[in-house]
């Protein structure tokens, strides 16, 4: 709920100070009524452009189906759909709503991981499924591109001196609206990625295999070039981003990060594991 709050927030205020210069209600309303009916149609067909972006097929694999199957119970979520896709690169992801979703795995993916490695990827876009990260990650994601064409098509506008300082104006206003669309975005993102590698953990029940699946993820794109389609890459498992920028301010932490906060994970719910055995025995015990 306050991951929605917010970003209605950044929805509303980032349109003000889109428009403002106008200062005209009329512009107001018809900007509001505009975003948001190109953001409603992202909700709706969001899943369908994702999906197709990289031409994603049902996944007819009955080990495929069964973790699945079998994790989602575990979660309490409807079984999402599993497809398989021509990322031309190792990488997953998750779209559509908490008992309406998708899971998307890459061939590249299913052939440099094992079954073990492949589960617990399967649960951490489940994960996401549940915490119905997707859709605010599809939603901002859109919001971002929306402001950055408006950007580009303003910096361009230089037929005239009014034009010059009308793109100018718009450039500086719509860099500002960025800023208050990625940072709060870019923290949601972030801490929504340790969650889902927390409950990756927690259902699969392997914590080096996690950890092994983003050591193997990571090494092929040092090792290549590939990257993945840009309308998924907000939403993938692992973010092909290298730029400074990207490392400071992306969707994902540093790989890095999140395997010593998987090992971190895996300690905590064995130290809760046998804090509860600990306590059965005990209450048998006074029985």
């Amino acid at each position: 709920i306050i991951t929605i709050l917010l970003f209605l927030s950044i929805y509303i205020g980032g349109v003000y100070l889109l428009l403002r210069p106008f200062n005209d209600y009329r512009v107001f309303a018809a900007g509001y009524i505009v975003i948001g009916l190109f953001l409603l149609s992202q909700y709706i067909y969001g899943k369908k452009v994702a999906i197709n972006s990289v031409k994603a097929t049902p996944w007819e694999d009955p080990v495929a189906e069964q973790i699945t199957r079998s994790l989602s119970k575990s979660m309490g979520i409807k079984q999402p759909k599993i497809m398989i896709g021509n990322f031309g690169a190792p990488n997953a992801f998750a779209v559509g709503r908490k008992n309406s979703g998708v899971v998307v795995v890459s061939k590249t993916l299913v052939n440099i991981l094992n079954p073990e490695e492949l589960e617990a990827v399967i649960a951490h876009e489940i994960s996401h499924l549940r915490s119905r990260d997707t859709i605010v990650m599809l939603l901002g994601h859109t919001m971002d591109v929306i402001v950055l064409n408006i950007i580009y098509r303003a910096a361009y506008n230089t037929n005239s001196l009014f034009g010059t300082l009308f793109g100018g104006v718009v450039v500086v206003l719509g860099t500002i609206i960025r800023g208050f669309i990625l940072i709060p975005l870019r923290f949601i993102s972030r801490k929504r990625e340790y969650v889902a590698d927390y409950d990756s953990v927690k259902y699969s029940h392997n914590s080096t295999a996690l950890a092994s699946a983003l050591r193997r993820i990571n090494q092929y794109h040092v090792d290549t070039e590939s990257r993945e389609p840009p309308e998924i890459n907000a939403l993938s498992f692992w973010s092909s981003s290298r730029s400074i920028v990207e490392r400071l301010f992306g969707t994902h932490p540093p790989v890095n990060k999140r395997i010593n906060k998987i090992y971190a994970h895996a300690e905590e719910l064995s130290t809760t594991d046998k804090e509860q055995k600990r306590g059965r025995k005990y209450v048998s015990h006074q029985r």
